[in-house]
């Protein structure tokens, strides 16, 4: 073992994309000679240990080759050495995968994807939720390379428009404070009465130690709840009671707005208007609305259009039980997302309760979704994740996550293409999550647009060239139909 005796290393190992540790040990005995017994211990789905007898064993067996040569020459993608208390520690503490990613200081390395399983340090396997596998998300995070100590779309901000947020640990909350939802960045602009009609008149603004925080309260208490953990949740409960929960871009920085109660908007878009123009201010990169209403609304597509110069991505849903997209889905410029549901354990349809139309960009999940939940029992707040969710909202906030996954992904490229965000940031990303989209046999591309968005593909996907893109036609402007 190398080290000073009083403060031992082990060596930890990276493996490559597919690999496994005994694979690996297959490869090294090529070269040393059989070891008898299992040289390498899993930490997670990516990663092992080489305890410090048997990196004695390899030193004996290879004559003088140093172990990180003799690793590195059987193909692992990284060698890093920890303190041996710190390893016996987390794993002593880490059942799972989120319990690796939430520590201080852990390795940060991307939720796994290995066959829509998880491999935690006790051997379990974890059904990942099928949202996140038939969209391929598990194989999204897979294609990032691990930075200790950093998740790479933690700094990709969300703006999310919704009912608000509660304090739920599934959105990373210890208290009064979460990981990574911003909620002091956020705006509670929803009064339970109107702001004035005039924009140019201050709105009500609430004392800020009251926050986007949702009371409940309406038709849709708890929505933005819900949505958002979808979009960025990260949880397990401490005694392995459910599956962990994963949102499209775990532990993401997500700044809630509370504009409203209910899902339906038309009395409160004005409000929807002062939290766009906060989020591009605030520099968010995506916006994701889970919100309907059957009125345009001239000054909320003036604030889609100043997004998209800004270089925002903005997503919308198509909307639910009427077969009409509603607004903002119907504007030029958001990425509108209708919803299938599941069929069979890899297949999707279209979900029967999704708004449908020329106006659907893609679709995602929409039905029994996995997500996070609140309901207040006894006058005190009850958190707890739930199944069963439908509706266009959750497809909406997967997209999201999967646009933060993205800007994470090619951030330093969509700046040296493209120049500093503007409009060519979320025109590529539109144009490469309906060209990566999965599209059966006979998909039905006038009600249901380009298929089911693949995370895998898309960010796997080059960037079209810059004179490729095409600029759509303002928010209000008739139907674009090469958008």
């Amino acid at each position: 073992m190398s080290g000073d005796l009083a403060t031992p290393e082990v060596l930890i190992i990276r493996l490559a994309d597919g690999d496994t540790p005994a694979a690996l040990q297959a490869r090294i005995e090529v070269q040393v000679g059989a070891a008898n017994g299992e040289l390498f211990s899993w930490i997670d789905a990516r990663w092992c240990y080489l305890s410090g007898g048997h990196e004695a064993l390899l030193k004996s067996l290879s004559a003088g080759i140093t172990i990180e040569a003799l690793c590195a020459a059987a193909g692992a993608a990284e060698l890093l050495r920890v303190p041996l208390a710190e390893l016996e520690s987390r794993l002593a503490r880490r059942a799972t995968k989120a319990d690796f990613l939430r520590d201080a200081g852990a390795a940060g390395i991307a939720p796994p994807g290995v066959v829509g399983k998880l491999v935690s340090a006790d051997g379990r396997q974890v059904e990942l939720d099928w949202q996140i596998t038939v969209t391929g998300i598990n194989a999204a995070w897979d294609l990032f390379d691990s930075t200790p100590g950093v998740l790479p779309w933690r700094e990709i901000r969300v703006g999310h428009i919704d009912t608000g947020c509660t304090r739920s640990p599934m959105l990373g909350f210890h208290g009064s404070s979460s990981d990574y939802v911003r909620h002091e960045l956020g705006k509670n602009l929803f009064s339970g009465f109107l702001p004035p009609p005039n924009l140019d008149v201050p709105s009500y603004d609430p004392p800020e130690e009251i926050g986007p925080f949702d009371n409940l309260t309406g038709g849709n208490g708890g929505h933005g709840t819900r949505t958002s953990s979808v979009l960025a949740g990260f949880y397990d409960a401490p005694d392995h009671s459910k599956p962990p929960f994963y949102g499209a871009a775990p532990g993401a920085c997500v700044i809630p707005y509370r504009v409203t109660n209910s899902i339906l908007i038309d009395h409160v878009q004005r409000l929807m208007v002062l939290a766009i123009d906060d989020a591009i201010a605030r520099q968010c990169r995506v916006i994701s609305m889970s919100l309907g209403g059957i009125v345009r609304y001239s000054r909320l597509a003036d604030a889609i259009d100043r997004a998209y110069d800004a270089g925002v991505i903005v997503c919308a849903a198509a909307g639910n039980v009427i077969e009409e997209v509603t607004y903002p889905g119907r504007y030029n410029r958001v990425i509108t997302v209708g919803g299938v549901s599941p069929v069979g354990t890899a297949g999707f349809k279209p979900w029967d309760g999704a708004s449908r139309g020329e106006y659907v960009d893609i679709c995602g999940p929409a039905s029994d979704i996995r997500r996070a939940s609140v309901e207040r029992r006894n006058g005190e707040l009850d958190f707890f994740i739930a199944s069963g969710g439908n509706g266009t909202s959750y497809a909406t906030a997967l997209c999201a996550g999967i646009a933060a996954l993205w800007l994470a992904k090619r951030r330093e490229e969509l700046t040296a293409n493209y120049g500093e965000p503007g409009w060519r940031w979320p025109a590529a990303f539109k144009r490469l999550l309906k060209e990566s989209a999965e599209c059966p046999a006979g998909w039905d591309t006038t009600n249901w647009g380009r298929g089911l968005y693949r995370a895998d593909r898309l960010l796997a996907a080059a960037l079209p060239a810059v004179n490729s893109l095409h600029k759509e036609a303002g928010a209000m402007a008739p139907f674009d139909p090469l958008a």
